[in-house]
């Protein structure tokens, strides 16, 4: 490609997954790559990027530029225009040097998840990052832990001069013990996701735990809030498998959606009277715990919750594949992803008014007939995708316009249907 002097761009997934491609030499004007650019390309071990290039995208749901590929060396030269890297580029890929021109001042720390970096070399012109070799601080006075490599193992203390802990500053790590000290006052998104911790204490001023803060810490079985911590956003501890001992903190007001999805060995926990938002399956995927709620709002009627006064269900917590549900008549509204991958038999209705159901309500449960109630009136995506032991499925009532994207997908053992003559499009 060295010829192509027009080519300011190389374009979306373009060498995407060509696992033979073990070596390209990049147009000499290039500006930017986009997304998924080199995703898992197998057998491409090293690149030079041309001084022109100014941008590298982040993550789309098409893939990473360099993610999950063999790359383990980049050649960027000190003259580079490079001023801006998206998230998780390098994500997973085998990069074990990485050296920081004095232009490049916009980078998400992600982009450097599960790379074995054992040497970072910052310009002494870069304005805006400073490293010791394997850890990378940013902000004022180097106040903010940007990046900590995963080749850092063992236990880490949070320096005593950092008050922030950035977004994905230690995501996809290695550290068993992560320590920090009561001069961290806040934390973001993804900070210590996926590292096999085992413990963690909250710092004094912390107030909010951040959205996928431990998500994929699977060897995490003890967290010790305080009481000055506020809110646990969507996601905080979302595949926590091993976690067990949680006391949630009597100040708490909001516990965000999928808080604590798939968290399978938590048996009990008790909802504090301040709680004020608790979002969807925020135990999805939890089976056989306990929930006592000190909220009147919240009630817990035998398996099932409802918030809302009464009119919202947003979580199961049966696991008998023979039990039947009876949805109180108050209720309006199944949340999303409730019943997800549930063990149960048939729901009954108490003629609901105004009914939605969310998206992938029911989907992978094991329900086997439903009779939907006159007053259903609108039903989300996928919900009851992978029903594969649905049999029976009833419309009573006309108020249902529409029957959404992949709403019986893949439902097998579906026998018989009967729905509305309201039905304007499926």
């Amino acid at each position: 490609m060295h010829e192509c002097t027009q080519l300011t761009f190389l374009n979306y997934a373009i060498f995407y997954k060509c696992k033979y491609l073990r070596s390209i030499q990049l147009p000499p004007n290039l500006k930017r790559i986009g997304s998924a650019c080199f995703h898992e390309t197998e057998s491409l071990t090293q690149i030079s990027l041309p001084d022109t290039v100014t941008t590298i995208d982040g993550y789309t749901n098409i893939g990473r530029v360099f993610g999950n590929s063999a790359l383990s060396q980049i050649t960027i030269t000190s003259n580079s225009n490079l001023n801006y890297i998206g998230s998780d580029v390098f994500a997973n890929c085998k990069l074990t040097f990485f050296f920081f021109p004095r232009k490049l001042t916009q980078v998400d720390p992600s982009c450097f998840s599960g790379c074995p970096l054992s040497e970072i070399v910052i310009d002494e012109e870069n304005p805006s990052y400073k490293t010791d070799g394997k850890i990378i601080y940013s902000g004022k006075n180097n106040n903010t832990l940007f990046f900590v490599s995963s080749t850092k193992t063992g236990s880490f203390t949070v320096p005593s001069y950092v008050s922030n802990v950035g977004n994905s500053a230690m995501r996809g790590g290695s550290l068993s013990e992560i320590i920090m000290l009561d001069n961290v006052k806040t934390l973001t998104s993804w900070c210590v996701s996926g590292n096999p911790i085992t413990t963690f204490t909250f710092p004094i001023d912390v107030t909010t735990v951040p959205s996928s803060m431990f998500n994929g810490c699977k060897q995490l079985t003890t967290v010790y809030f305080t009481n000055n911590i506020t809110k646990i956003l969507n996601n905080a501890f979302y595949y926590c498998s091993l976690l067990k001992n949680v006391e949630l903190p009597p100040n708490l007001t909001e516990l965000g959606n999928e808080a604590f999805y798939n968290c399978q060995s938590l048996k009990s926990i008790s909802l504090p009277e301040s709680l004020e938002t608790l979002g969807n399956a925020v135990f999805g995927l939890v089976r056989d715990i306990v929930i006592t709620s000190q909220n009147p709002n919240i009630v817990v009627d035998e398996y099932t919750m409802y918030r809302d006064n009464n009119q919202t269900l947003f979580t199961y917590l049966g696991s008998n594949q023979n039990y039947n549900i009876t949805i109180r008549s108050s209720c309006n509204q199944i949340a999303a992803k409730t019943f997800l991958e549930k063990n149960l038999q048939n729901v009954y209705f108490s003629n609901n008014d105004n009914m939605t159901i969310g998206a992938n309500a029911f989907e992978s449960s094991k329900i086997k007939s439903i009779v939907m109630p006159p007053g259903l009136n609108f039903i989300d995506i996928n919900a009851f995708k992978l029903c594969r032991n649905l049999e029976n499925v009833t419309f009573l009532g006309n108020q249902l316009k529409s029957i959404p994207d992949y709403c019986f997908y893949k439902n097998f053992n579906l026998k018989y249907i009967k729905l509305p003559t309201s039905i304007e499009s499926i």
